[in-house]
């Protein structure tokens, strides 16, 4: 079995720049746009890929899924407003389901009426590397603009902390939402080893600039390495992916 292998996370954004909550792309454009949008996601080299702000259909006609179609392993979560995760994966993934945070059933976001916590969700799956097991998790995290600290997205991330507590072995990827990097250093403190450890190597495009400003979207392990993190520009979304090597310690 195999013991290194690349994984990407990459907010697609709706195949619209994060613009709208589902793709508005025609079937007439559909040729063009989807030679884009599948020679990126090839480029990232991805043995297991996550995708945020996903959307079944790419166009009216035409399945998101046939942008991933070199991925025999394909879970599409349900898609609430903006919040919709997908795990893909060439290698053999096992248990994957759609989980819901706990912390979001009494979690208000304040500052917009276009989200609500309970739209954010994580996914989990198990990857058996020989005898050892790999817990991994794609989610994409939510954020409320009003609140610093903000309490929500925190919470989410203490969830997923405590729940994966007593596992040797986790990778998780995906939006994290943390416009104020200091918020993942509780995954330091639990023994995580981030693959944008300073919050240098930013991912999204800012409202301010245009260009990008945040380093929202992150892998993080336990009990594995990660080497050659990197960020793969692009313009089809308002994120770009980040991509990094996993091997088993």
């Amino acid at each position: 079995m195999k013991k290194v292998f690349t994984v990407a996370t990459w907010n697609i954004g709706h195949f619209s720049m994060g613009r709208h909550k589902v793709s508005d792309f025609s079937d007439d454009a559909y040729e063009s746009e989807y030679a884009k949008f599948r020679a990126y996601i090839n480029s990232l080299g991805a043995d297991i890929l996550s995708l945020n702000e996903y959307g079944a259909f790419f166009t009216p006609a035409h399945p998101a899924r046939e942008l991933t179609r070199d991925y025999p392993t394909a879970f599409e979560g349900a898609q609430y407003r903006y919040s919709c995760n997908a795990l893909f994966s060439k290698l053999p993934l096992q248990n994957v389901r759609q989980n819901a945070f706990v912390c979001n059933k009494t979690a208000v976001i304040s500052h917009t009426k276009a989200i609500e916590a309970s739209d954010y969700y994580y996914i989990t799956a198990e990857l058996p590397l020989g005898e050892e097991t790999v817990a991994v998790v794609s989610t994409h995290l939510a954020f409320d603009d009003n609140l610093y600290p903000d309490t929500v997205n925190l919470a989410q991330m203490d969830e997923l902390i405590a729940r994966f507590e007593n596992e040797k072995r986790v990778l998780m990827m995906g939006d994290w939402n943390a416009f104020h990097y200091e918020y993942f250093d509780r995954f330091k403190d639990a023994g995580y080893t981030l693959g944008n450890p300073d919050g240098k190597l930013m991912t999204c495009i800012g409202s301010r600039t245009g260009g990008l400003e945040w380093p929202v979207d992150n892998i993080l392990v336990k009990g594995l390495s990660l080497s050659d993190f990197r960020a793969l520009p692009t313009s089809l979304s308002d994120h770009v992916a980040v991509v990094a090597t996993i091997a088993l310690d």
